[in-house]
């Protein structure tokens, strides 16, 4: 199936300061899932996304992948 992967920032406030954290959005014709607040850091984010596209992993699994690798 046609599946498409984002990553994306947002800004959050803690208390006086600001912070940017980053998420992930996978879709695909019948279903998408969205993931925020994954990291802090831009180069984990980018590992994360890019091993979601190279391994196709679709919608429904998403959440529990991401999971997976932010606790290896």
């Amino acid at each position: 199936g046609n599946v498409s992967y984002r990553l994306f920032s947002e800004e959050n406030k803690f208390g006086d300061r600001k912070i940017t954290t980053y998420g992930i959005s996978v879709k695909s014709r019948d279903y998408s899932e969205e993931v925020h607040d994954i990291t802090t850091v831009s180069e984990k984010a980018i590992e994360i996304y890019e091993t979601l596209i190279r391994n196709a992993v679709m919608p429904v699994h998403t959440t529990c992948v991401i999971t997976d690798l932010i606790l290896c």
